[in-house]
């Protein structure tokens, strides 16, 4: 097999099993919309994070650019805040959906982990699944309810995404 082969199928397998561990932590309540601020994206692995939806609107800074240049600004998109089993600490987490932002696609999802960073954009042109650690491109508030990101984005054309989310 070689390398370019093993690399995809590589990607493909932690897609897959980045996905078992969103879908495994995240839920969505019965009758949300889009335009609710109180749907829930958790983290995954270890960190097993708890809810606390709040009433308060995001604040959305993001612009996309590379093969799919999009900007997403406003206050669309849910906040799940969630807290480490080891240590309590807050865990910063967020979704958004192509009803939030004309041209996302079937969403982007951001999930922090204990020392790092999950970004996952469902495009149908540039699907990515990026794992970024400390020092990556990326930076939480104080208090992890924000975060400043300037990273490319781990797929197989050319993307970066670069701005701020803001949770209440």
């Amino acid at each position: 097999m070689n390398a370019r082969r093993h690399q995809w199928t590589t990607l493909a397998v932690l897609t897959v099993i980045a996905a078992a561990a969103l879908s495994a932590c995240s839920s969505t309540p019965a009758g949300s919309t889009a335009t609710s601020p109180h749907a829930s994206v958790g983290g995954g692995g270890s960190t097993a994070p708890t809810s606390t939806p709040t009433a308060a609107a995001v604040s959305v800074d993001l612009v996309f650019t590379g093969t799919l240049p999009l900007t997403a600004k406003g206050s669309a998109g849910q906040c799940t805040l969630g807290h480490s089993l080891a240590d309590g600490s807050i865990l910063f987490g967020f979704g958004a959906k192509e009803a939030d932002y004309p041209g996302l696609g079937d969403g982007i999802y951001l999930n922090e982990e204990p020392g790092s960073l999950v970004l996952k954009w469902l495009s149908s042109v540039v699907p990515s699944l990026t794992f970024l650690t400390d020092g990556q491109g990326f930076t939480y508030s104080s208090d992890h309810k924000s975060i400043t990101i300037d990273a490319d984005l781990q797929s197989n054309v050319p993307e970066h995404v670069k701005g701020t989310i803001n949770c209440p």
